[in-house]
């Protein structure tokens, strides 16, 4: 285990300015607060950190008790896209959600290409000194997960994919996918355009648009070699990953479970945050959720 700097999400800032070191030797530093409620556990206040891992520098938010659960972000996103999930998942788990873009204030110091995502997470797992970890992962960030389980499959506990976007391209975006994100923009929650606006602030266009060439050119996954507990979860109005996906990838990863959530869209975690949140525990816990291939 490492230690920790506590924030108070209330306050929004820092309760010390100390930098620690973990069991493994890792430097911890606390950044910015994760907008979670006041709570009256010191285990549930997030923490803003910095680990140094055998793949190189990881940030992450943790924050609840309980069996681990880390959270994958999509392209160029940030922990902030999970707070919603965390608010519902910290009272019962152990929540770490992982940045794929190391930022110094807004300075970017680094970014973890698509191809070494999963070895990333295993590394970043080994530095937090998790033998294992329930995996949920967003957009583009399931290639990281499904990375992970298939390379390293005795690290993942049960898996979530919420609109994965893994299905092959092949070929730079067109006008189609471009027209995609006109649809996005006007259907966003409005308590989730903020932390849209603060990530694409940071990374910046340019950047965006070099991870998205990542991201479309990407070879899917080996679906087949999935045999970790699985609940694939979508919005059902989302633009960008359509809710048809749903079911190809279903039929290709034995035994997962299906959920599409009417009015949501690509970002259900903030779009129907009591539907989405609700499922995620639920299957995590072990219970049955969706529906399956055969249903």
């Amino acid at each position: 285990m490492v230690e920790e700097q506590g924030i108070d999400p209330a306050v929004g800032g820092a309760t010390g300015e100390r930098r620690r070191r973990g069991r493994r030797g890792g430097r911890l530093a606390a950044r910015w607060p994760l907008p979670l409620r006041r709570a009256s556990s010191r285990a549930h206040r997030a923490r803003r950190l910095t680990v140094e891992t055998a793949a190189g520098r990881a940030q992450y938010v943790a924050v609840g008790s309980g069996p681990p659960v880390i959270l994958l972000h999509g392209l160029d996103g940030s922990s902030r896209w999970w707070a919603p999930t965390m608010r519902a998942l910290a009272g019962t788990f152990r929540c770490y959600a992982l940045e794929f873009v190391v930022f110094d204030r807004w300075r970017e110091r680094g970014r973890v290409p698509l191809a070494r995502a999963g070895d990333f997470v295993a590394a970043w797992l080994a530095a937090l000194g998790l033998d294992w970890a329930h995996v949920v992962a967003h957009s583009m960030g399931a290639h990281a997960a499904l990375s992970l389980a298939l390379r390293r499959p005795e690290l993942v506990g049960r898996l979530v994919l919420v609109a994965p976007a893994v299905l092959p391209v092949g070929r730079r975006p067109g006008r189609r996918e471009v027209a995609r994100m006109v649809p996005f923009f006007t259907s966003l929650a409005p308590d989730f355009l903020p932390v849209l606006a603060t990530d694409a602030l940071r990374t910046g266009p340019l950047r965006w648009l070099r991870s998205a060439q990542e991201l479309w050119t990407a070879a899917s996954p080996d679906l087949a070699g999935i045999h970790a507990p699985t609940l694939l979860l979508w919005g059902a109005r989302d633009v960008l990953v359509p809710p048809e996906h749903g079911p190809v990838l279903q039929r290709r990863i034995a035994g997962s479970r299906l959920v599409t959530i009417p009015g949501a869209g690509h970002v259900p975690m903030f779009e129907r945050p009591a539907e989405c949140n609700a499922a995620i525990g639920r299957f995590l816990r072990g219970e049955t959720v969706g529906a399956g291939a055969d249903d």
